[in-house]
């Protein structure tokens, strides 16, 4: 298995996986990466969601992630473990897992849930919102979410990290905003 820390260079295959819990930010370093390079983001909760907060069936999923050119340069974010062969087998790909303390996280989630509903920020390109009710009232609130992922991704994404399974995966962990700042000064080095 590669491995790199955030002081090494990427090489030019510029295809990215962003990865962490809700909330640790993949979606804002994604959408950095894609400007400072120019390459695609591809948004994987567009591609599970559907209106009224439905979930697309796995064959809906794929078509929508398959309509993107994965063999070209992109940074996708999000944690369906289910796109991780059609994503990175047979492919170069750098996987930059957000590993921040639980309080940080949580932190961050609130601060981003509580602009989304102020904002009435539509999610992912789609029709899709948060709410207050669907937030703190829900047996789906993103809160909720956290609090019962978070050790289970820390141990999925560890486990990821020590594996063989994908060869051609460089792996990079963040820790930090300031580890995170770090990598995206070096990009494209």
């Amino acid at each position: 298995m590669k491995s790199m820390t955030s002081d090494n260079k990427i090489t030019q295959h510029f295809r990215f996986h962003i990865v962490g819990s809700c909330g640790s930010g993949k979606s804002s370093l994604a959408e950095a990466i894609a400007k400072k390079l120019d390459i695609p983001h591809i948004q994987l909760d567009a591609f599970h969601h559907t209106d009224n907060w439905g979930v697309n069936s796995d064959e809906k999923f794929f078509e929508l992630l398959l309509k993107n050119d994965l063999d070209g340069s992109w940074v996708a974010d999000g944690n369906y473990s289910k796109s991780w062969d059609t994503l990175w087998k047979d492919r170069e790909v750098t996987v930059i897992w957000i590993d921040f303390p639980f309080s940080t996280t949580f932190s961050q989630l609130l601060q981003r849930t509580f602009r989304r509903i102020s904002n009435n920020e539509k999610l992912w390109g789609t029709s899709l919102t948060e709410s207050i009710s669907k937030t703190f009232c829900s047996k789906d609130s993103i809160i909720l979410w956290l609090i019962t992922t978070y050790h289970k991704n820390k141990k999925k994404f560890s486990d990821l990290i020590n594996s063989s399974k994908y060869e051609c995966v460089n792996f990079v962990h963040l820790r930090s905003r300031s580890e995170i700042s770090h990598f995206l000064q070096n990009l494209g080095l």
